[in-house]
């Protein structure tokens, strides 16, 4: 008998040791591979396949630029550290097929296992992300837009009344006779719309509208992606006597980053997060700064956040990209890291990682972020320089030595 309770106290001993030791990582390598073993991944050639046979919504969880320089069609851009607080508004019935890619799949892995944290039940990842795509398919040409067209979009707007998001979002909190018309084509509204909307392709609208709303008087505002086509849209609208249309400046993409609130799911993973990490007030933060407390300060917004006014001597390592980036910057697991964004939801989760993955002993967040911090504006906040090369006025900020890891 004793030896059985000898065993069985062994035995809650390795349990205990393998419990604890659970979710810890030394580097981001190893943390991608765990959530590799409890994700879906398919390859390129799978995905080829899906196309056309399969209703899913693909989305690119790269940075806004490396979208920008190429990425594949009919993909929506949610970087990374973005997506828990996105991708609700985008996508709320959590059945939807969602693949996902990154650059070489290591951030698409850890944004599948984080998606699956908030119950969406049908998420993939495409191995070796966009690397692979490339080698595997050609690159489509950019899309621009025939200078033809950028100047006959221009004069309709001038013709035209346009709103921006928030004056949009004040009219639909009225609750008053209001309808809103996507005129991008199906499949673009299929993968995210403004709730309420409906789809009627800007090619059919002047057919449909007048047997749809017939009353003229009838407030209507038009969006597409980006203001082109419903600006051309509500121009033609205007032609056919409707007297109260609008269009939505800046069109979905605008919508998009206006209306990233986070949901109550999102809420709660960011609450247990803020549980289990160590947060410091604004005035904590200062007095450090005051008693010159060696630490390195992270700023994990987007680079286009941290470009229009960071806290002095941050640096800027997206919240999608740290994981891979901080070995590069701190070796030392004992250092004090003091990390911050907007409000201080992406920060938590970002502090969590670094303290319960990758195992960093002292890492604090700035509780209210960013905001928090310029409330008083007796606070200082950096800029990028403007500096003169070749009589060209040029932004430049502080530079960082990232390690080469693989930022997937």
């Amino acid at each position: 008998m004793k030896k059985v309770i000898i065993n069985f106290v062994l035995l809650f001993a390795v349990l205990v040791l393998v419990a604890g030791c659970e979710g810890q990582f030394d580097n981001a390598e190893q943390l991608v591979k765990a959530a590799k073993a409890n994700i879906v991944e398919i390859s390129v050639d799978d995905f080829k396949n899906i196309i056309g046979n399969e209703e899913y919504v693909l989305i690119d969880v790269r940075t806004a630029e490396e979208f920008a320089a190429g990425h594949i069609q009919d993909a929506i851009n949610i970087p990374r550290g973005l997506l828990e607080f996105k991708i609700t508004n985008k996508i709320p019935d959590i059945n939807t097929n969602i693949i996902l890619y990154c650059k070489k799949g290591s951030r698409a892995s850890l944004a599948a296992k984080s998606l699956g944290q908030l119950k969406y039940k049908n998420v993939r990842s495409i191995a070796g992300g966009w690397n692979a795509w490339v080698e595997a398919a050609p690159v489509p040409k950019k899309h621009q837009m025939p200078e033809e067209v950028k100047q006959m979009v221009s004069v309709s707007k001038k013709r035209i009344t346009e709103i921006t998001p928030a004056d949009l979002n004040g009219l639909i909190k009225k609750k008053g006779n209001l309808v809103i018309v996507d005129v991008r084509e199906p499949k673009e509204f299929e993968a995210g719309n403004i709730p309420g909307s409906v789809n009627i392709p800007r090619g059919l609208l002047e057919f449909k509208i007048t047997k749809k709303y017939p009353n003229k008087a009838t407030n209507i505002i038009i969006y597409c992606k980006s203001g082109g086509r419903a600006a051309l849209a509500a121009e033609s609208l205007k032609d056919i006597k409707y007297k109260n249309v609008k269009s939505l400046a800046g069109g979905w993409q605008a919508w998009s980053k206006f209306a990233a609130i986070p949901v109550p799911e999102v809420k709660a993973v960011v609450g247990a997060a803020k549980k289990s990490i160590t947060e410091i007030s604004v005035d904590d933060f200062k007095t450090m700064v005051k008693e010159d407390k060696d630490f390195v300060l992270i700023d994990v917004r987007q680079a286009a956040e941290y470009a229009a006014g960071y806290i002095p001597n941050a640096i800027n390592i997206p919240r999608g990209l740290l994981e891979f980036k901080i070995l590069g910057i701190e070796k030392d697991k004992d250092k004090d890291i003091i990390i911050y964004c907007k409000k201080g939801s992406r920060a938590a989760l970002a502090a969590e990682s670094l303290t319960k993955r990758l195992e960093y002993k002292n890492v604090k967040s700035i509780q209210g972020g960013f905001l928090g911090y310029t409330s008083d504006p007796g606070n200082p906040v950096s800029k990028p320089i403007q500096e003169k090369k070749a009589g060209k006025e040029v932004e430049s900020v502080p530079k960082v030595a990232l390690s080469s890891g693989c930022g997937g």
